[in-house]
């Protein structure tokens, strides 16, 4: 089960590096009061920062670790599929 958090908890920084690990961030749409999206993002150490990567993502709510996949990347049992993009009709 994922571990959320709220944003005055910081992640863990990166070995001799200013910010942290990537986590997912998720923004709070301050009407409705629900989860309107999510996004990349790294804390900086050194400015005491958010810096979401991508779109402009403004009210942050809650965090969380980026899952490691390893586990079931060997799973044999699923099968991979092709990503046919945004451009294919079919």
């Amino acid at each position: 089960m994922a571990n959320f958090n709220q944003m005055s908890v910081k992640p863990k920084q990166k070995k001799n590096k200013h910010y942290s690990e990537t986590v997912i961030v998720y923004e709070l749409d301050l009407v409705t009061k629900e989860i309107k999206s999510c996004d990349f993002a790294y804390f900086n150490f050194e400015t005491s920062k958010w810096n979401v990567i991508g779109t402009d993502t403004f009210f942050l709510h809650c965090w969380v670790e980026v899952p490691n996949p390893t586990i079931f990347m060997q799973n044999k049992e699923w099968p991979e599929d092709f990503n046919y993009g945004l451009c294919d009709d079919n």
